[in-house]
């Protein structure tokens, strides 16, 4: 019985001895308590049973049994006991989790490990978890015992298969006691070098259905009961609630590490409003802007909004409180800690509770250098027209594909003698000789092909058949998403005859270079050469014995011989040297050229002067570049000068240093002494003074100005708005600020206007009676006004989103969406008259339906508008009616008073006869009967007559 565990009701079967009834209780009590420890109870449960048999061998006689009452009461005492123990240990794995918010899964493991192997006194045992990610197991915790013993060589503590009875455990998310393990049939053996499991106790760590780890003990003293399997389990399932739980936390604290990673490097402002316009949160992003997120929280939206965009922001705040809904995008000016604005454009969404507005999300996205770089696009857009227009070169434009030429400029059209409509849709080969074009064209392919700028000479036929020589600058660019090719066509028929010419002179002038690079030479007292250098031929073009006792005065325009002579003559009577003397000469071939000479007196023993020693170097080609630099100087002094942009140098303290003409006219001044040395806050708007003195600091410290807007007053009074970009030069006391500035007052007045037109052609879309509507390419409907949705008994919002196929029944629908794609297809203006049934009844509209186009002209939808003439048309049928009415009443007339006379006549003959007659004469008969036929035809005549005076009459009874 040795490493058996007693139950009670095992015990209570075996044998008592002399020790007697209470020492059985008492081995009961101490067995189930545990207090002593697994193996104190086991050495005590085992001498117990050796004291239950008689010394005779072979016979044991039962001496006397416990009662059953007091076995059930023993038992009792003890579940008390162990669950008490078991409850203590659930409480301290739980305080531990409780009491760290440091504990790792490790750490959990590990204590619920060793709570377990102490109520069940196991040895061995591990507590693993499932990988959420991989499905994997961790157990990160192991008895020492197992690493000791164990000879496996991979001992890694990860487990991507489950194996054996943990492994079943696993799978079937079922406990296992096993006291005999390699007797079990799920057993799967032990691998080779694996310590031998004899016997196994495994619950699944399972919460909510889902399976997080297992708890698995090995290898008892005792066999494992039933006890043992309760106290694994719920030992688990704590486990696993503790894990899912972390594994939550771990998961949220990620998210919202997550979040605020995303929150913190996101360019754009984060923040929550709530119902009253204050901000609630506001992320870091707020710094650019010079704000601490704490200045923002708690101040009103309103306070920061421009005071020409506060009305569109308290209109939509008005719309979010009352429907719950946000402007897709909302552009305004938010204003900087600096007093400076930038345009923002914001994404706002909105938070429910109870079905109601709770708060409001905005992300706020600076724009400011986009709507600077719109309209710098529209300004270079135009350039690009003035400067293609009006260009020195003739220019082209061809498709990459199709090789058909696009657009042409003016030069082109005299260059090539076609004008531009002749040029567009022409094939480029038709340019050039007809012999050649099998070589143009696959250069053409060529340039397509590289996508790159290149420079070729070509020969172009003009209209009267003329060749003319050109240089083509050609460059593969895109267009409105299509390859296209630039060439800038140069006439070159001048340059190749000025070529040809300067390549002979050259020709001669490398047959004359050699390797020195300056010409060395001697003189003798009286100046005249005694030595020259051969470079002197690649300077000057003479031969060495051509200049051999001449004078350098020789080679010279006599005003520069007077000039240099003068010099000269200076350093000879003082004996000393003199550098880099600018001298200009005449070249044999009758040019001039200009040296740079400096010399060494030479002296002989006495100290007397015997000469000079001299290098002259060509410094045509610098010279040349300085007057060249001197006129791109003056050419940039006169745009300056000359544009609509103010130029304005200040220093660090805002002191103006020059000033253009426009920037005085900014001032109101005439003069630039009228302002130099001032300061820029002396012009300034009192107003606009404080925002300017800080923006000059804000530049100094930050090296640049971008955008900012100032008003200017001047002497008279008169205000301009000025927009100012600057740009810091230098440091410390030469530091200098370098600004443009330019007049936008007439903007501005423009921009108010253009917000008013779009206000007041809102308001005619939202209030007229036609049927306004708008649809993009798709035909699906962007935007509508009440009436269109009044006519599909919708509401204005519900139309956005919708096709013609949702509103319309399919036959009307498939003619409404044709009428769409034939404005599409050719870009023109459709009007009609048709019949409509609609949800809301019948209807005859009349109706225009045009394209709406983009920026870059491609149609961007269809505009329509339906105007109902129901009433007209019918009023057109009415009045139809009534015409071919009075028509006929006009026809009728005559003819009913003739017909009158007619009846009267025959009336009258017929009643004398009838008078004539005898009584009993039988034609009276039919005498009566043709004066009654006559009176029934007056009658008709009457009404004839009555309707031919009043045709309407007849209309109101049909």
């Amino acid at each position: 019985m040795r490493g058996e565990f007693l139950s009670p009701s095992r015990l209570c079967q075996c044998r008592i001895s002399a020790y007697g009834y209470w020492t059985a209780k008492l081995l009961i009590s101490a067995i189930f308590s545990r207090h002593k420890g697994r193996g104190m109870v086991e050495i005590f449960a085992v001498k117990f049973l050796m004291k239950t048999r008689h010394v005779k061998r072979g016979v044991k006689k039962p001496i006397g049994y416990a009662s059953y009452r007091e076995t059930r009461l023993t038992r009792y005492q003890s579940d008390i006991a162990l669950r008490k123990k078991l409850d203590k240990a659930v409480a301290a794995i739980e305080s531990a989790y409780l009491s760290s918010a440091i504990l790792s899964i490790e750490d959990i493991s590990n204590k619920v490990l060793n709570e377990a192997r102490l109520i069940t006194g196991s040895r061995y045992g591990f507590v693993a978890y499932i990988d959420p990610a991989t499905g994997w197991m961790v157990s990160p915790t192991m008895t020492r015992d197992i690493w000791k013993k164990c000879r496996v060589k991979d001992k890694s503590i990860v487990f991507k298969k489950f194996g054996g009875l943990w492994g079943w455990v696993l799978k079937h998310k079922k406990a296992i006691l096993a006291n005999n393990a390699s007797a079990d049939p799920r057993s799967g053996g032990s691998p080779k070098g694996h310590i031998k499991i004899e016997k196994i106790l495994a619950a699944p760590a399972v919460f909510n259905k889902r399976l997080t780890g297992i708890v698995a003990l090995a290898n008892s003293r005792l066999n494992y009961t039933a006890y043992d399997l309760f106290a694994a389990r719920k030992l688990a399932r704590v486990y696993a609630i503790i894990i899912q739980r972390k594994f939550a936390e771990d998961k949220l604290k990620e998210s919202l590490e997550n979040h605020r990673a995303i929150i913190n490097s996101s360019r754009d402002i984060i923040c929550t409003v709530d119902l009253k316009g204050n901000f609630t949160y506001m992320s870091r992003q707020a710094e650019s802007y010079g704000y601490s997120p704490g200045e923002l929280v708690g101040r009103n939206v309103m306070e920061l909004a421009h005071p020409g965009d506060r009305n569109l922001l308290k209109r939509a705040f008005s719309n979010f409180l009352k429907t719950g809904r946000t402007l897709p995008l909302l552009l305004y000016r938010i204003m900087k800690k600096n007093g400076s604005y930038f345009y923002a454009e914001q994404k706002s969404s909105a938070i429910m509770k109870n079905g109601k507005p709770f708060l409001l999300t905005c992300v706020i996205r600076d724009v400011t250098e986009q709507k600077s770089l719109e309209n710098r696009l529209k300004e270079n857009e135009e350039k690009y027209r003035t400067l293609f227009e009006n260009a020195n070169a003739a220019i082209l434009l061809a498709d990459a594909g199709t090789e058909t030429l696009l657009d042409a400029n003016k030069r082109a059209e005299r260059l090539f003698g076609r004008t531009k409509t002749e040029l567009i849709g022409m094939h480029r080969l038709e340019l050039h000789p007809s012999d050649q074009r099998e070589y143009y064209k696959e250069h053409f392919k060529n340039h397509v092909k590289r996508g790159a700028v290149d420079f070729s000479e070509a020969v172009i036929v003009k209209k009267d058949g003329t060749s003319v020589p050109v240089l083509i600058n050609a460059a593969v660019t895109e267009i409105s998403g299509k390859k296209v090719i630039q060439g800038i066509f140069e006439d070159i028929t001048e340059r190749r005859r000025m070529e040809n010419t300067l390549k002979l002179s050259e020709r001669k002038f490398r047959d004359l270079t050699e390797t020195t690079p300056d010409w060395i030479w001697e003189v003798d007292k009286n100046s005249a050469y005694t030595y020259c250098s051969p470079r002197l031929k690649e300077l000057l073009g003479y031969e060495a014995s051509e200049v051999i006792g001449k004078t350098p005065f020789d080679l010279m325009p006599p005003e520069e011989a007077k000039r240099v002579g003068a010099i000269f003559t200076k350093h000879i009577i003082r004996k000393e040297l003199f550098q880099n003397v600018e001298n200009t000469n005449h070249h044999k071939n009758g040019s001039l050229i200009v040296l740079e000479t400096s010399a060494n007196p030479i002296l002989n023993e006495k100290g007397e002067l015997t000469g000079y020693r001299g290098i002259d170097r060509d410094i045509t080609r610098r010279k040349q570049m300085e007057e060249a630099l001197k006129m791109s100087e003056s050419k940039y002094r006169s745009l300056v000068e000359t544009t609509d942009t103010g130029l304005l140098i200040l220093d660090r303290k805002g002191r103006v240093l020059d000033a253009n003409q426009e920037y005085i006219r900014l001032t109101g001044y005439h003069k630039l002494r009228e302002i130099l040395g001032r300061n820029v806050l002396d012009w300034t708007a009192p107003y606009e003074r404080k925002k300017n003195a800080a923006a000059v600091a804000e530049c100094v410290r930050s090296g640049r100005a971008r955008n900012l807007l100032v008003d200017y007053s001047s002497p008279d009074g008169h205000i301009t708005t000025v927009e100012i970009n600057a740009t810091v030069a230098g440091a410390g006391e030469s530091l200098r600020i370098v600004s443009l500035c330019r007049d936008i007052t007439e903007r501005r007045r423009l921009e108010n206007i253009l917000k008013e037109n779009e206000e007041m052609l809102r308001k005619i879309f939202d209030t007229a009676k036609d049927v306004i509507f708008i649809k993009d390419t798709d035909s699906v409907y962007v935007k509508a006004n009440k009436a269109c949705a009044d006519v599909f008994l919708l509401e204005p919002e519900e139309m956005p989103g919708k096709t013609d196929t949702e509103i319309f029944p399919p036959d009307i629908a498939e003619e409404v969406i044709k009428e769409d794609t034939e404005v599409f297809r050719t870009g023109k203006t459709l009007v009609f008259n048709k019949e409509m049934v609609m949800p809301s009844g019948k209807y005859y509209f009349n109706g225009i339906k045009t394209p709406l186009r983009g920026a870059h002209g491609e149609i961007t939808g269809v505009l329509g508008v339906l105007r109902d003439i129901t009433k007209i048309k019918k009023m057109e049928s009415e009045l139809a009616i009534t015409r071919a009415l009075e028509a006929v009443s006009r026809e009728t007339r005559p003819i009913a008073h003739d017909f009158n006379n007619a009846l009267a006549a025959i009336n009258g003959y017929a009643t004398l006869i009838n008078e004539v007659l005898d009584a009993n004469n039988p034609v009276r008969t039919e005498i009566a009967m043709i004066i009654k036929g006559v009176q029934r035809a007056a009658k008709i005549t009457t009404k004839l007559q009555k309707y031919a005076r009043n045709p309407k009459i007849r209309q109101k009874a049909d």
